[in-house]
């Protein structure tokens, strides 16, 4: 199961109900890929700030080597 169904999943459970998670990201939330192995959050998310606020910046890390799997997702707040 991939890191971001697992956080979607969390976040859902502690919320007080589904209602408040019902964000449409169909055209927010971008993919990004080709990163390089060192990437980390908070440089995703401080490149793409230029484009508009920011709601959650993921790198995909690998849970054996902890390093970037080369690619993540931006969610923007307006499309």
């Amino acid at each position: 199961m991939s890191q971001e169904i697992m956080e979607s999943r969390m976040l859902i459970s502690e919320t007080s109900g589904a209602s408040e998670f019902t964000h449409d990201t169909t055209y927010t939330k971008i993919f990004v890929g080709g990163l390089p192995w060192e990437t980390r959050k908070d440089s995703l998310q401080s490149y793409f700030d230029q484009f508009g606020e920011i709601i959650e910046a993921v790198v995909i890390i690998d849970r054996s080597t902890g390093r970037s799997k080369g690619y993540g997702f931006v969610n923007f707040k307006d499309p």
